[in-house]
């Protein structure tokens, strides 16, 4: 899947959009269980949806800060607990990454799956500090594949009820496609351990509408 100048330049003017969520932003949570965002527009028969990652996202007194997965829709971060798709049709997902953190997951979960040729599409960074030079924003690199180091996996999108597993690198921005079939609710989770406590598996990542939540397609 050769990344067009086209598409290039549409995930670089989402970034910029955003480039001020994942810098300094403290973010609450109001309502992250029952928010359901629309169903994305349509464009040439594809819908798109795009999945934003953040860090400084105030979860409580005990565990602080949390990382947690957005929905960009209409200019705003909204919440990912029900994110509502059209059924039998080709979805273009891109997640933008403001992690740089890492976390431990088995080779299973730095392998692409249920995307069209199982593959993603990886442009690094999103870190300002690192991209800005002199002469504007500066692209590290971009590649196409299957699998990543899983020493390198930040965060995954994972929804088993569709095969769909997609291991999303530090401080990045990923592009992806799959199909959706037909009426359904699924689950999705990010399967590296990032949340609190000993093992990583409590606060954000037990949590609707942080690193979990539902798929309805309708």
């Amino acid at each position: 899947m050769e990344m067009s100048d086209k598409t290039l330049f549409s995930v670089l003017t989402v970034v910029v959009i955003v480039a001020g969520v994942g810098i300094g932003l403290v973010v609450s949570h109001p309502n992250m269980t029952n928010y359901a965002p629309p169903v994305a527009g349509e464009n040439n028969g594809v819908y798109h949806l795009t999945l934003v990652i953040t860090t400084n996202n105030y979860y409580n007194s005990i565990d602080g800060y949390q990382p947690a997965y957005y929905v960009l829709n209409n200019g705003t971060l909204q919440s990912s607990g029900n994110i509502v798709l059209p059924s039998n049709s080709l979805i273009e997902v891109t997640i933008i990454n403001y992690d740089n953190g890492t976390a431990n997951v088995s080779q299973q979960y730095a392998t692409v799956t249920g995307t069209v040729n199982n593959q993603v599409t990886i442009i690094n960074n999103t870190l300002v500090n690192s991209t800005y030079k002199n002469n504007g924003i500066a692209i590290s690199g971009a590649w196409t594949t299957s699998s990543v180091n899983p020493a390198d996996v930040a965060h995954t999108f994972t929804v088993n009820g569709l095969g769909l597993n997609v291991p999303v690198v530090p401080s990045s921005v990923e592009e992806f496609s799959f199909h959706t079939g037909g009426e359904n609710t699924y689950t999705w989770q990010c399967e590296a351990p990032c949340g609190a406590g000993p093992t990583g598996w409590a606060g954000a990542m037990a949590t609707v509408g942080w690193m979990t939540g539902t798929i309805t397609v309708q």
